[in-house]
């Protein structure tokens, strides 16, 4: 990506996202943006673990321990 497109890219998602930040602000998202995409495509880039179940999945399902009877 050059940084323009990264510019770009930076833009659109601020824009979706309905932010608006100073030049300061965006100048820096647009400098943390190619290692955090980096990050993020890498996360997919392993076939085997592609349909596994991450590890932050909470499962709201209970158990009940009657504690009366023991």
């Amino acid at each position: 990506m050059d940084d323009i497109d990264i510019a770009a890219t930076v833009d659109g998602l601020l824009a979706a996202a309905g932010f608006s930040p100073t030049p300061e602000e965006r100048a820096r998202l647009i400098g943390v943006y190619p290692p955090h995409r980096h990050n993020i495509d890498a996360l997919y880039a392993i076939d085997e673990v592609r349909y596994e179940v991450p590890g932050t999945v909470f499962v709201a399902d209970p158990d009940f321990t009657d504690w009366s009877r023991q």
